[in-house]
């Protein structure tokens, strides 16, 4: 039998092989690969990888290539082909106006170089990805593109398919206020495209959308109107490259390329200059998105491994011509041999009679086979799924009164039992004064007064002498004689020394010798005093007392240390179902003390408070009754409600006299998507691990899942899950936050 003659009549003669290829999507957070052919023109994908990450900032390049491996492995699993031409996309941080950088290109040849793998081009993603929305929609794309990574997230303003701006924002637990300070750094426009297009290719965009939707972005930023926020699948970076690469890897082995927006026929490209170059790239080194063509949407160009100064040595370009499979040699019809007619002696052996049991034997061993290969594969193997899904809070108010006064909860009155019971905390804290003060000593010093009149006069103690404004008082009674007549008939003033002390203290009343006191409210014609050395020991000083406020202020500070220590003290010890509430109107004071009072000098201030509290007891189930029958009726269609128990806070608190509290009692419960576990079970029958984790990639809350197969010796490619729908455990569990 003529083997090649063979291969020509099952596949035909001339008819074209699809020749198979890889691609690569290579990031700073995750590898991912698929697998891909030409068909009628058109990249289709093979098979899917599954995304696997990794970390470019702290990450290996072993922790690279294991990633690669299993990405790639995972694509191949169950595949008969095992393609080695790659086209590889890259994040546009890894690459500039010269190709790609010294350190990225070195990690793309450690792959290629493990791997087995031959570079035949290289995509930048952004570009592949606003050529695939070029592809969707027929037109150039206008909008903001959100790429969200586990630790960056990328803004790109797009205005009719070309990038106007790219900004780089470090993720934080809020990603609304990361878009927002992301397009606050765009360049002033009279208006933003009011369309936000969403991609992340590890976690579920459209709880980012979700997200984003609750923020008012037409009051903050000048839209024309409030944008469109939508989301990509979680796999379009992967297939906008084979989108983009694979076009112009079609153009360059000489394949018709199909518009795949148009019934028309597609337009042939333009013959490839050098059939040594697998694709056209441009002179920069950096692939630019491709103009319209009149006929349909050009590919976006590629760089070639050289191009980018990416070369492995024995890396052999891509043919330029069709890959068809050599047709079969022609048969050649021999001559006919015609030999003599020979006749020989007939002659006979004796019948011997052969015993069944050989084929009965080999029917067994068949059977035996053919059992134990359904052993194996329906009866034996065993899954494990654990399935964690983001919970969904359902809140709901209700007012209601806790009373210390009844036993049982009144449905009517909205009315729950509370019981009554004390304690007493102790805070000590310290602040620093804020007050302000002078203090000092008054000057001192000796007068003299003279009497000018006839009387003899006495001046009590405290009488004021006054001298430039300056107030100054006589330590003590003091008497001074009248004036009397001198020798040649002048009347001489009586005079007296005396003490005296400034009514202020400071360095003004230090006032020097001779200085004139007026004595009361007396002219100096009558009476007058008069230093006759200077006043001494006035002085002042500007220092820090106790002010009025800082007695309350730390009072207030000890009051509310001491409530939040009483409240979390509770809830340290809180019994299973039971809340407490502190009334904080009414609080008992104990003890108080302070290091200093109102007015005296201090820098700091030191309060010690006692307080005795009074707190309300009540069960979470009282509460949780009494509000039983709305919560279930706002449970939407899909749900049902966890078992764990709902979280009661109080709002809007109003405390009475009579130690009853007034308050809107808010319970949150948690929610999980009600699934159709059968149907889920029987959907993942015989399906590989990464084929499973697809399928439930797409269940709503969908946030994690762990699949376990036994038992553990199966190789990869047999490590299927069970046949048999009894033999897959899945447990739903909700997602930790």
């Amino acid at each position: 039998m003529a083997i090649p003659d063979l291969l020509g009549k099952l596949k035909g003669k001339g008819e074209e092989i699809p020749q198979t290829f890889l691609a690569l999507v290579v990031t700073d957070e995750l590898v991912q690969s698929a697998v891909w052919q030409i068909t009628q023109g058109t990249p289709e994908i093979t098979a899917l990888g599954t995304p696997v990450e990794w970390n470019g900032e702290t990450g290996t390049t072993t922790e690279l290539i294991s990633a690669a491996d299993a990405t790639v492995s995972s694509a191949l699993d169950g595949l008969s082909v095992e393609p080695n031409e790659v086209v590889v996309g890259v994040e546009p941080s890894w690459v500039d106006a010269q190709g790609i950088l010294g350190s990225k290109r070195n990690l793309l040849k450690a792959i290629c170089k493990e791997l087995a793998l031959k570079a035949i081009g290289l995509v930048v993603l952004t570009d592949s990805t606003l050529h695939y929305l070029k592809k969707e929609e027929g037109t150039p794309t206008t909008c903001i593109l959100v790429n969200v990574g586990l630790r960056h997230i990328s803004l790109l303003l797009v205005q009719l398919g070309r990038i106007e701006a790219t900004e780089l924002i470090s993720r934080s637990e809020d990603i609304v206020e990361d878009v927002a300070s992301g397009i606050s750094h765009f360049p002033q426009l009279d208006h933003l495209p009011s369309r936000i297009i969403v991609q992340s290719s590890l976690q579920n965009p459209s709880d980012v959308v979700q997200s984003l939707l609750t923020f008012d972005w037409q009051k903050k930023f000048n839209f024309l109107h409030i944008p469109k926020i939508e989301s990509l699948p979680r796999d379009t970076a992967i297939r906008s490259l084979i989108l983009a690469g694979g076009a112009a890897v079609a153009q360059a082995i000489g394949s018709t390329v199909a518009d795949l927006n148009s019934e028309e026929s597609p337009v042939s490209p333009e013959p490839i200059d050098s059939p040594s170059s697998p694709v056209e790239a441009s002179g920069e080194g950096v692939a630019e998105p491709a103009e319209d063509s009149s006929e349909g949407v050009a590919p976006t160009p590629l760089l070639t491994a050289s191009d980018v100064g990416f070369s492995l040595g024995d890396t052999d370009p891509v043919s330029s011509e069709p890959i068809i499979s050599p047709p079969p040699p022609p048969s050649r019809k021999l001559p006919t041999l015609q030999l003599p007619h020979l006749s020989l002696p007939q002659f006979s052996l004796p019948r011997v009679h052969f015993s069944r049991l050989p084929l009965i034997l080999g029917g067994l061993i068949l059977l035996v086979l053919v059992g134990l290969f359904t052993f194996l594969f329906y009866l034996l193997p065993q899954a494990k799924i654990t399935l964690f899904l983001t919970p969904t809070p359902l809140e709901e108010s209700l007012p209601l009164t806790l009373s210390s006064t009844i036993t049982s909860p009144d449905s009517a009155s909205s009315l729950i039992p509370a019981t009554v019971s004390t304690e007493t905390l102790t805070s000590t804290q310290t602040i620093p004064t804020t007050g302000n003060s002078t203090i000092g000593d008054p000057a001192r010093g000796t007068v003299t007064i003279y009497n000018r009149t006839t009387l003899v006069k006495t001046f009590p103690k405290g009488t004021v002498l006054t001298s430039n404004s300056l107030k100054f008082t006589l330590d003590q009674d003091t008497t001074i004689a009248s004036k009397s007549a001198g020798t040649d008939y002048v009347d001489i003033p009586g005079k007296a020394s005396a003490a005296i002390t400034a009514a202020t203290f400071g360095t003004a009343g230090n006032l020097g010798s001779g200085s004139e006191f007026v004595v009361a409210s007396f002219s100096k014609d009558t009476y007058i005093a008069k230093n006759e050395q200077a006043l001494a020991g006035g002085t002042s000083q500007d220092v820090q007392v106790v002010g009025k406020e800082d007695s309350s202020s730390l009072t207030k500070t000890l009051t509310d240390t001491i409530i939040q220590d009483a409240r979390a003290s509770l809830e340290s010890r809180r019994e299973p179902g039971f809340s407490y509430y502190v009334l904080t109107s009414s609080p008992k004071t104990v003890q108080s003390d302070f290091s200093a009072k109102i007015g005296e000098v201090a820098n700091s201030l030191t309060g010690t408070l006692e307080l005795e509290l009074s707190i309300l007891r009540y069960a979470n189930s009282d509460v949780e009754n009494l509000i039983s029958s709305r919560l279930s009726e706002a449970i939407p269609p899909g749900y049902s409600r966890l078992d764990s128990s709902p979280s009661i806070s109080l709002t809007d608190v109003t405390e009475t006299k009579d130690g009853e509290v007034s308050a809107t009692a808010k319970i949150t419960a948690l929610l999980l998507p009600t699934l159709d576990q059968a149907s889920l079970i029987n959907s993942l029958r015989g399906k590989s691990l990464a084929q499973s984790i697809s399928i439930l990639q797409t269940l709503p809350g969908y946030a994690d899942a762990q699949i376990t197969v036994t038992p553990h010796f199966l190789p990869p490619r047999l490590k299927l899950l069970p046949r048999n729908p009894k033999h897959i455990e899945l447990l739903i569990t909700p997602a930790a936050n």
